[in-house]
């Protein structure tokens, strides 16, 4: 089995033009998916036990749950959460950090604001409070997530820790394209 992994928007595309290549207009062991995709079949293919997977919709009532949640608690923050766009920025700013782990425990985020005198981060007082204020909207937004759901993010580590077990039972050969 080939897996021709490309940018999920290009998937149809690239098979068509795949298919076009081949004398008999089709292919029988090779697949062009996307990474989302070749984590859902990973995740079925091991039986690994996954939550409901939220969609966009789903995750802005999640994050304005968890905004309203602690707002309260927000220092500068709280003023803007009511206006219009807020929730599409702070969705888009949290999924960026997280992506580079700075939520995760011992990360540098977390030792910045443990000892912000420490990092020079004491001068820059609405700096510090604002990354205060959206490490604080995260954590609730996981607590929200916790027990029931999922949200694509969670994809990609879960396809990392098992595609090596997913390639034992199911032996396939990778190939990328169309990734810059």
């Amino acid at each position: 089995m080939f897996y021709l992994l490309v940018p999920e928007q290009s998937t149809l595309s690239t098979q068509q033009h795949l298919f076009a290549l081949h004398p008999r207009r089709g292919s029988i062991n090779i697949d062009v998916i996307g990474f989302t995709t070749l984590a859902y079949r990973s995740i079925e293919q091991l039986h690994i036990p996954t939550k409901k997977m939220i969609d966009d919709s789903g995750k802005m009532l999640l994050m304005r749950r968890a905004v309203r949640n602690v707002s309260k608690d927000l220092k500068i923050l709280k003023y803007d959460s009511e206006k219009p766009g807020f929730l599409d920025n702070v969705i888009h700013t949290l999924g960026e950090m997280a992506s580079f782990g700075l939520f995760e425990e011992g990360s540098s985020l977390q030792a910045l604001l443990a000892d912000p005198g420490q990092s020079g981060l004491n001068e820059h007082y609405i700096l510090r409070q604002k990354l205060s204020d959206l490490a604080l909207i995260w954590k609730s937004y996981r607590q929200e997530l916790e027990d029931r759901f999922m949200d694509k993010d969670e994809l990609m580590p879960i396809l990392c820790k098992a595609l090596p077990e997913f390639a034992k039972q199911v032996p396939f050969e990778i190939y990328l394209d169309g990734f810059n």
